[in-house]
């Protein structure tokens, strides 16, 4: 009946609440996007109450209960692999864009030094590219620096991002007379 059905949607609408309550603290400590699991109608009563992000915007559609744990990983990973490939294209097109503007840093000793300004609002890194190791404690000072500056780290592949690692800025550092040309720019 259509009260019955009511009454299932209200129970899974506040049980939703709960979860939503629940996995704050859990994802809080390591922020990852969360992939949905569940039959269609339930998956779009959750994403009404949701209030985490980034939820992909696909999911695993049917019953995780019937679904083999293979074939649930391997949905999952798909789902994760054209998140990251879109994630990468983000990040390119945001270094793209903040090179046109000149607060897009490239060399190694101008990065750290924004780094310890608080000035990176974004540490690009590409752990494959050929020099990387010789880099890493640069790199993960860099890191640390921007993190404790509350900006963010993203990864790249080395085809991307030869050099292993960039940064765009927050803002141009003002040159010795006063002008906004950035100092740490590197082509």
């Amino acid at each position: 009946t259509s009260s019955a059905n009511e009454l299932q949607a209200d129970y899974l609408h506040d049980y939703f609440k709960a979860i939503d309550r629940g996995i704050h603290p859990i994802l809080a400590k390591d922020p990852q996007p969360l992939i949905l699991a569940g039959v269609t109608r339930e998956l779009a009563i959750y994403r009404t109450v949701n209030t985490y992000s980034p939820v992909l915007t696909g999911a695993v559609h049917g019953s995780p209960e019937k679904l083999a744990s293979g074939a649930l990983y391997a949905k999952a990973v798909e789902l994760m692999s054209a998140y990251s490939v879109r994630a990468m294209d983000a990040t390119l097109l945001e270094m793209e864009e903040a090179g046109n503007r000149g607060l897009i840093v490239t060399d190694p000793a101008a990065l750290i030094e924004a780094a310890g300004n608080g000035q990176i609002a974004d540490l690009i890194v590409s752990p494959a590219a050929p020099g990387f190791a010789e880099r890493e404690d640069a790199i993960n000072w860099a890191a640390l620096a921007t993190i404790r500056n509350s900006g963010k780290i993203s990864f790249l592949s080395a085809a991307q991002r030869a050099d292993g690692m960039a940064a765009i800025l927050r803002y141009r550092q003002a040159g010795p007379n006063g002008s906004t040309t950035p100092q740490f720019v590197a082509s």
